[in-house]
């Protein structure tokens, strides 16, 4: 048979496999950068478009002169708990533990300081851009701004702090941290301004928000066990303490609290215990004195914000107040509680379940009775917020579940028919299963997949987004990884000198674990991605497309007909000779 018959099989097989590899390549790229990624920072949430009107019950008075709020970025609940210059706060005001909620980042921890929203709701899941989230959502800060109350922001050469916090236009926004250590300086001097004392009737005179970003920098570079971490937990203290001393805490409040903590190697993202780990430590002339007290979700920072400054909480707010922070007894705080609750709880009945609306139609009375400050109403409303919240927090799991399983359901029949298709074709062609049981080929894939999970755990990745890298960094690394990979599947197929199957096998190992993950995870915005899962399609994103290239690479060195013929004939004196 001339040569050129003999190549045109070839040629048609690697076109194939070119195609295939292609196919595979691009599906992999489509989902995880196409659909996937812009799942994250998202307007398209489960609040979209919902009804959420302004309570038409008045906002009770301002409880102190200025509410300083102090964003300690990065320290975790113990190490503040530990620090010597926030002794004297403890000792006067109360401490307790913040639970951070997944994806634990500093842009959706703030946004949900302000709006009461978790990463969920938010649509904010990811630091970077913020131009996201459900439209409409106002902050404590916009109310603040409405209730002419005088909003000013430190952002410590920080500038996505401003953005993410959304100022009204008549705040005062500052930058720079020796600009900061002069105002604080400034404000301790005899010729200082004053602000006026509250009246009883009106909302705080002023409302600052300052951001302190060293302890984090520190933590990503050093980890958490490092002396300079120690070092920046001490400076952000001193800087804290500082500023503390520039308020009155008879008229004033302060409440310095963190948005994550980090995990003992430097970062965060994921679901560990340390990274979830935040703290809030408040001191004011109505606030406990020298306690600490349980745990609670970030969401409830910012109604508890609105509470003291006296201004209503965000419209799409889903936390409740914290009035266990409170020096009060029980009907002040079924008073404070009215407003909020009736905002907040009317909004978790538009988005609960249907099986809650017997819990729902008791708002109403529920709300008469914190009006009339009834001793006995507010533990019955924070029951009952939680109890909307924990029936919607279910039915969101299991109807993800559901879905997750429906996509896994239909993603396992494509592969069984396109498997089955594939079969019946090689049949007609009176091609057997030659090949597959060839265990050279199936060691391809399992080599490819070990150097390159090698490769990024030496780069420092591990299975959760804690260890994801802001930047190119993650691009550039998963790069290098899938391309030692490629690489080592090359030198394992002239080695090992696997079967004609060879590079359908490792595409195939490629295609079927990547649309299983793809149907896994899925794409809807509304949903928060599973963390295992879902930092997989990011980390093994790379893997796939460089085993496309691999199957490939197999391909082209796979020897040709004729060399192989070559091999036999030379091989068959020595068989005879044998």
């Amino acid at each position: 048979m001339p040569t050129a018959a003999k190549a045109r099989p070839r040629a048609r097989s690697l076109a194939a496999i070119i195609a295939a590899a292609a196919v595979v390549a691009m599906a992999t790229v489509g989902h995880s950068l196409g659909l996937y990624l812009p799942s994250f920072n998202t307007p398209h949430t489960a609040l979209e478009g919902v009804p959420h009107p302004k309570t038409e019950l008045p906002a009770t008075p301002g409880l102190t002169r200025r509410l300083a709020v102090v964003m300690v970025d990065g320290l975790d609940f113990e190490a503040a708990r530990a620090l010597p210059a926030f002794a004297p706060l403890r000792r006067a005001g109360v401490l307790r533990p913040l639970r951070a909620a997944f994806p634990t980042y500093t842009s959706p921890a703030i946004v949900s300081m302000v709006t009461g929203q978790s990463p969920r709701e938010s649509g904010i899941r990811l630091n970077g851009s913020i131009d996201h989230g459900p439209r409409g959502v106002d902050r404590v800060t916009t109310e603040a701004g409405l209730a002419g109350v005088a909003v000013e922001l430190w952002s410590r050469e920080y500038k996505p702090f401003v953005e993410l916090i959304d100022p009204p236009e008549s705040a005062v926004v500052r930058s720079g941290r020796v600009d900061f250590l002069a105002s604080v300086i400034a404000a301790r001097t005899p010729l200082a301004e004053r602000l006026p004392p509250l009246d009883g009737r009106s909302p705080s005179r002023a409302l600052t928000l300052v951001y302190v970003g060293e302890v984090d920098e520190v933590a990503h570079r050093h980890g958490t066990r490092s002396p300079e971490y120690r070092d920046a937990a001490a400076l952000a203290g001193a800087l804290v303490d500082r500023y503390a001393a520039t308020l009155d805490f008879d008229q004033d409040t302060l409440i310095v609290l963190s948005d994550h903590g980090h995990c003992p190697a430097g970062g965060h993202g994921g679901i560990e215990p340390e990274t979830e780990s935040a703290f809030l430590l408040a001191r004011g002339p109505l606030l406990r004195q020298g306690v600490e007290i349980d745990e609670r979700p970030m969401g409830d920072v910012a109604s508890t914000i609105a509470v003291l400054a006296g201004v209503p909480v965000p419209t799409m707010n889903l936390g409740r107040p914290m009035l266990d922070l409170l020096a009060l007894g029980d009907r002040e705080t079924s008073l404070l509680l009215a407003a909020p609750f009736d905002q907040t709880s009317r909004l978790l009945c538009r988005i609960a379940p249907a099986t809650e609306a017997e819990r729902c139609a008791v708002i109403d009375p529920l709300v008469l009775r914190l009006r009339q400050a009834d001793p006995t109403a507010w533990p019955e409303a924070d029951a009952l917020h939680d109890a909307l919240t924990d029936a919607r927090s279910r039915q969101v799991t299991l109807t993800s579940d559901d879905d997750a399983r429906r996509r896994l359901g239909i993603a396992a029949a494509g592969i069984a028919v396109v498997a089955a298709a594939t079969w019946i074709a090689l049949r007609k062609r009176r091609i057997g299963a030659t090949g597959l049981a060839d265990p050279a080929s199936w060691a391809l894939p399992v080599i490819h997949l070990g150097v390159y999970a090698g490769a990024l755990a030496a780069f420092g990745y591990r299975i959760t987004f804690s260890t994801m890298k802001p930047g190119p960094s993650f691009g550039l690394e998963a790069s290098v990884a899938a391309i030692a990979a490629i690489a080592a599947v090359a030198i394992a197929a002239r080695v090992l000198r696997p079967g004609p199957r060879a590079p359908w096998i490792l595409l195939a190992a490629q295609a079927i674990p990547g649309a299983l993950l793809a149907a896994r995870v899925g794409w809807d915005p509304t949903r928060l991605p599973p963390p295992f899962a879902g930092i997989l399609v990011f980390e093994l994103g790379p893997a796939f497309v460089g085993g496309a290239v691999a199957a490939v690479v197999v391909a082209l060195l796979a020897p040709r007909p004729a060399a192989q013929a070559g091999e036999i004939a030379a091989a068959e004196p020595l068989r005879r000779t044998g």
